[in-house]
Formats: structure tokens, sequence, C-alpha cells
């Protein structure tokens, strides 16, 4: 009993210094997490967008993306766009200069004006220098804020790796230009190059479209064509991550801790509005990671960062109920997380 007694205060004390360190405001479920009982529990630390306008009074660090991503960064994104942007930007001024005139046609009063402001705007707006200067089309930053949540194991974890290929018939003259057509020397090559290219050319007359003259050939000589199939790698897939959690609370403080706990998932999960309302500011990503007995278990594979992309919640199954102030005895919640970087051998190497 003494020793079990030690092993909560040590887990106790490590994570009051990490709370007083940074500030955190750990939620957990259960109460008991991380202590002797339930020593594994997945983390959720969460990155706002720098441009969001809340909470800036939680903001501890900016997170940095690894210099060795797959991913452009976000400096090379911008760059992109605004060199794109800046190549049609005089017909895109025009075009829609046009429009408005044929809009409001040629008559003064406001109008004329806002045809004219329009216009302006449009002509000066899509050119380099507005959308290299705009506030709102600069790169945003990213920063975590104190708010985490702890939340006990409910599955074995598990993750999925996959990349995707293409089956490609890269044909004869693939074969002809590689040298592999030509067997032991040209010379001897040579014949079957030239019946090769014989049938892949070969063609009737109109009269006779519906006759495929290559069937017809490789079928009286007992020869097929080698379509020299290779297997092309094209990409690689986003991994995502699946959690369902049943939260029965026991008491207040943690029907409180629970509510607090969604609260947070679907605030940070979801896009606000820009001053003017004419863009969307990101949401914010989220960053999980596998603790045991109060530290980062590196035995289990590690996670880029993520965006929730589905948070579905039941309250209850079969039959509702609830405690006396209302609050729901019983909760499933299913978080769907989909990662933002792809994995390389770079990632992998750091534990992805």
């Amino acid at each position: 009993m003494a020793l079990l007694e030690d092993n909560r205060t040590s887990v106790s004390l490590s994570e009051a210094n990490r709370k007083r360190r940074y500030s955190l405001d750990i939620c957990r479920y259960p109460q008991e997490l991380s202590s002797e009982e339930i020593k594994h529990y997945l983390e959720i630390q969460i990155n706002v967008r720098g441009r969001s306008k809340f909470d800036k009074n939680k903001r501890i660090f900016q997170v940095n993306k690894p210099v060795d991503g797959a991913n452009l960064s976000n400096d090379e994104l911008s760059q992109a766009a605004i060199i794109g942007a800046t190549a049609d930007s005089s017909i895109v001024a025009k075009n829609v200069a046009k429009w408005v005139t044929g809009l409001f046609g040629k008559t003064g009063g406001v109008a004329g004006k806002t045809r004219d402001v329009v216009s302006s705007i449009v002509g000066a707006g899509v050119g380099y220098n507005t959308i290299k200067t705009n506030e709102l089309l600069k790169p945003d930053t990213k920063h975590r804020i104190s708010d985490v949540i702890n939340l006990y194991i409910s599955e074995p974890p598990s993750v999925k790796y996959s990349t995707n290929w293409a089956n490609k018939d890269l044909g004869s003259l693939a074969g002809i230009i590689s040298g592999s057509a030509f067997g032991n020397g040209i010379m001897n090559g040579a014949p079957e190059a030239m019946a090769a290219m014989g049938v892949n050319t070969a063609r009737l007359p109109s009269v006779f479209g519906a006759i495929d003259v290559k069937d017809i050939l490789t079928a009286s000589s007992g020869n097929a064509l080698n379509p020299f199939k290779e297997c092309i790698f094209e990409s690689v897939d986003f991994r995502s991550f699946a959690f369902t959690y049943r939260f029965m609370p026991r008491n207040p403080r943690e029907s409180e801790e629970v509510k607090k706990i969604i609260k947070l998932l679907k605030f940070h999960m979801h896009p606000e509005l820009s001053e003017g309302r004419l863009f969307f500011i990101y949401p914010s990503e989220f960053q999980l990671t596998y603790y045991f007995n109060g530290k980062e278990n590196d035995s289990l594979f590690k996670f880029a960062p993520c965006i929730l992309s589905n948070l579905d919640i039941s309250y209850g199954e079969g039959q509702f109920s609830s405690f006396d102030d209302g609050y729901p005895a019983e909760i499933i919640l299913k978080l769907t997380f989909r990662e933002t970087e792809i994995n390389t051998k770079e990632s992998i190497e750091r534990g992805r």
C-alpha cells in the first residue's frame, strides 16, 4: 500500500510541475487518470491559429513545422499562390471591370461610382503587392494553448500506413528505348522491334474499322505484345485515427470535466469568420500523444498535427437517463482525427 501511495505522489508531483511551468489547464476523464489504476492515457494538446481572435491570453509558445517535412510550409504555399495570382491578375481585373460596366452601364450617380470603385478594387486587389501585403493573405502562425485534454485509452492503439501505386502499361516503345527488347544484341532484337512497331501501327481502311488489326496479328502468330507494365509510385495517404469514449460521470466534478472536454473539442474543430465575414479562419489543430505513467510513451507511434474531421455525440444507448440536474448519465463520444502531414522516411525516423 505504501508503494501505491508513493507512485501516486510521484505522478501527482510530475503533473503539478508541468502545470506550474506552463500554467496548463488540464481536463481529464476519469478523475484517477495517470494514477496507479490507469497508467495509459491519450493527451490532446491544441494549436490555435495566430490570426484567431480567441484564446490570446492562453497562448504558451509558437509551434514550428519540422524543417524536413514533405509538405509545403505556409510561406511556400503563399508564395506559390502569389505567383499564380499575379500571372492572371490583369486578365481577372479586365474581365471583372467589363462585367461591372455591363451590369451598371455608363450611367452616373451611385451606379457609376459603384462600378468605378469595384473596378479599382479588382484592378489593384489581385496584383502582386496587394496580395503580398494583405494581412489576411499572409502566412499564418500556430500557437499552443494552455488547455489540455487527457482521456483514458478506450481501445488498443492502432495505426494504418498506406501508399498509392498505379499499374501503368508503358508499351513496346518503352521496351525498345530501354534496350530490353533487343535481347543479347541490337542485331538480334531488331526484327522483334520492327515487328512490334508494325503491330502497333498497323491500320486497315475505315470500311474495316470494326476489326482490331493488333488482335488479328497477335492471334494468328501466337505472339502477344509485352505491355511492359510498371508499378508507378503516386502518393502517400494521410493517416486517420478514430476514438470512441463512453463517459459515465460519477459525481458533479466529472460531469463538469466531460462538459468542458466536449466543448473544447467542438469549439476548436470549427472555423471562425474574419472581421469582414468574407473569409474563414482555419480551425485549430490537435497534437495527440500517448502517455504512460505521466511520461510520453516512446514505445508507441507518434502523431503529426491533426485536424478533427468528425465528432459524434450520443446521449446514452437505448434509453436516455440523466442526473437530478438534467445532465446525461451516459455520453458516447466518437472522434475522427486526420493528420495534416504525410509520412516520409524522415518522419518515420522521428517515431511516426
